[in-house]
């Protein structure tokens, strides 16, 4: 296990997931973060919008937020 702190990440950051509620790829995020006990918010989106191609320039949903880390696409999240 790697310890947050010593690796300069924010182990009390919120996770955020970005995305529609009824996305398939949103619900894949959610269902991993569920299984894993991982508490999350859900911040809904819509694709294409101006909050999410802030996060993923290519405008897709979901996004993924913990902290200072951003990744995009379900695969890369997953």
């Amino acid at each position: 296990m790697v310890d947050q702190a010593a690796a300069g990440g924010d182990a009390a950051a919120e996770v955020v997931v970005y995305g529609s509620p009824i996305s398939n790829f949103v619900r894949t995020v959610r269902m991993v973060l569920i299984e894993k006990g991982i508490p999350y918010r859900l911040e809904p989106v819509a694709p294409q919008s101006a909050e999410i191609r802030a996060i993923n320039p290519f405008g897709k949903i979901p996004a993924f937020r913990h902290g200072d880390l951003v990744l995009f696409e379900s695969q890369a999240i997953c």
